[in-house]
């Protein structure tokens, strides 16, 4: 009897089990298997078209919208040279170099406008093309004159020179001039005219042309004199930082008055490369 009931439960437990171990039926098995291939289709085709979307297509970054096209310097717009993908600023030093009678003869002379950099001009070269027959051609149903004399530029000496003389010199606009006065006064005056290319923002291309109209007076020069100098003067001057300052005026009060300027290198109170630059501005009573 216990092993009939046996077998019984065996029978039954085999009825109950057996769904579990079944093999799928085809139609089920056929439509999960073209579910699958279309979802991976779908998903391999939507990747692929973000592909090339980011491949083809032109990616556009902020300044970097310029039209490239071919223009003549000397009869471009405004307009013209903004799609060109010039600031305002440089668009602005272009018309002022036209308006005071300046000619693109080359394309090299567009590199020379300054704030020019040479990666625009790299870019812009190819498209530059100017007109031959520029001098005669009547622009706008008006006659250009271009070959007037040029404005004449009188010399001047750099330590005695105020901001609008400074500012008649092609290349050097008022802020320039301002900065080349308070790099002046803050030496103490040029000793030569090389200092020039120490002040921010000097357009080191110009400098020959500048400097043909100016010429240096070391007599105006102010002088530091080691023995009566202040802290607060010395450690102001564009050639020494605090510390180096700090130093000449400490060595002044330990050992007594400078019997003359080479003390100062000789005594190692500033380094070589320092010392060569100020010496001419320093003086023993």
């Amino acid at each position: 009897m216990l092993i009939l009931s046996g077998i019984i439960l065996l029978l039954l437990l085999t009825l109950l089990l057996l769904p579990v171990f079944e093999k799928p039926h085809n139609t089920d098995t056929d439509r999960w298997r073209q579910a699958l291939q279309s979802f991976v289709f779908t998903t391999d085709s939507t990747m692929h078209g973000r592909k090339e979307i980011s491949d083809g297509d032109p990616v556009f970054t902020p300044g970097g919208s310029e039209t490239l096209f071919s223009f003549d310097p000397n009869l471009a717009s405004a307009e013209d040279f903004s799609r060109l993908g010039l600031k305002s600023w440089q668009i602005s030093r272009i018309q002022k170099y036209r308006e005071k009678g300046g000619v693109f003869r080359k394309k090299e002379d567009f590199s020379r406008i300054y704030g020019i950099t040479a990666i625009q001009y790299e870019k812009l070269e190819p498209y530059i093309s100017i007109d031959s027959s520029f001098l005669r051609k009547s622009v706008s149903g008006r006659r250009m004159t271009i070959s007037r004399p040029a404005r004449r530029i009188l010399s001047f000496e750099i330590n005695t020179a105020d901001s609008l003389q400074l500012d008649s010199l092609y290349g050097i606009g008022p802020v320039l001039a301002s900065r080349i006065i308070r790099y002046r006064n803050r030496l103490g005056g040029f000793i030569s005219l090389d200092q020039l290319k120490e002040v921010y923002g000097f357009p080191i291309q110009f400098y020959d042309s500048i400097t043909a109209h100016l010429s240096v007076d070391t007599l105006k020069i102010v002088f530091i004199h080691l023995n009566t100098v202040s802290p607060e003067v010395l450690r102001k001057h564009p050639y020494l930082n605090i510390y180096q300052a700090r130093s000449i005026i400490r060595y002044r009060e330990l050992k007594g008055r400078f019997t003359g300027s080479g003390q100062v290198i000789e005594n190692q109170l500033l380094p070589p490369e320092v010392w060569n630059r100020i010496k001419s501005y320093l003086r023993v009573d």
